[in-house]
């Protein structure tokens, strides 16, 4: 009884993912939350390199001076996005920051002097609130498949390699700057998710 028991259980979740597949802003919804975790992991594994290559006279210890102003932006991003989630959508939210974080990196690619390290430090507030919006969209009207899907949605921060070596070859050839065009590019893709792809329909 209790290796059918097993198995019923085995074949349970399985269905629980088949049916989660089915679920248009889920699927979509994991592939965002990978490509947005790379995007902060490579934008945090490069930040030094970057704003030492385009502040004049930058050392390495005040490019981690400025890390900490980044990290600072991020907390205060929290509390604020918080506060403008009662009066904004989350879609609205999520692609409007996802629209601004796309356009910073693009200043950042740039590799204006200053000017591209403070839009760095820019984008950290915007992305405070990205990880835990798209989750919440992702994982909405799951029924009985919500903590399946959690559970899977939580397994996308392996999004997390995507971008440090591509970002690290572009670096080496192009210099660090260009190298910010690829978290620009999965910070628009983040924007159409809120624009588009949370929508609940089924595939």
């Amino acid at each position: 009884v209790a290796h059918h028991g097993a198995d019923g259980a085995a074949d349970g979740k399985v269905a629980d993912v088949v049916s989660l597949t089915r679920e248009r802003h889920f699927v979509l919804g994991v592939a965002t939350q990978a490509l947005y975790v790379g995007a902060q992991v490579g934008i945090g594994a490069f930040f030094i390199n970057l704003v030492t290559e385009t502040w004049p006279n930058m050392t390495s210890r005040g490019g981690a001076f400025l890390l900490s102003a980044a990290t600072a932006a991020y907390l205060i991003g929290r509390f604020a996005t918080t506060a403008l989630l009662f009066k904004l959508s989350p879609r609205t939210v999520l692609t409007l920051y996802g629209l601004i974080n796309f356009g910073l990196c693009v200043v950042v690619s740039l590799g204006v002097a200053k000017v591209s390290a403070l839009a760095l430090v820019m984008v950290f507030f915007f992305m405070s609130t990205m990880f835990a919006t798209i989750f919440t969209l992702g994982v909405s009207d799951l029924k009985g498949s919500t903590m399946r899907g959690a559970s899977i949605m939580v397994m996308a921060i392996g999004g997390g390699v995507l971008l440090p070596y591509p970002m690290g070859r572009i670096a080496e050839v192009y210099g660090t700057p260009s190298a910010f065009l690829l978290p620009a590019t999965c910070f628009a893709l983040v924007a159409a998710y809120g624009a588009w792809g949370a929508a609940s329909k089924p595939m």
